[in-house]
């Protein structure tokens, strides 16, 4: 799946109130798309729509690669 099109199933997702469809595009962009350039970007959604799991990953592959996201 795309990652925008991910990004937007997330929101309707959320906005129809089904958490597992929600928790299941959050688990694809995390093991798919997480990378340095839209770390933040995913951060803030999943503190946005309270996605823990994603946000707990999030702030591990900062830690992970804290010298690559420096960079950018």
């Amino acid at each position: 799946m795309d990652e925008s099109l991910l990004y937007d199933l997330l929101v309707v997702a959320d906005l129809y109130l089904l958490p597992g469809l929600k928790r299941k595009c959050a688990n694809e962009l995390v093991d798919n798309y997480l990378r340095s350039d839209n770390l933040f970007d995913l951060l803030q959604m999943s503190r946005l729509y309270d996605l823990k799991k994603m946000e707990y990953s999030c702030i591990n592959f900062l830690a992970m690669n804290l010298d690559e996201v420096k960079q950018k």
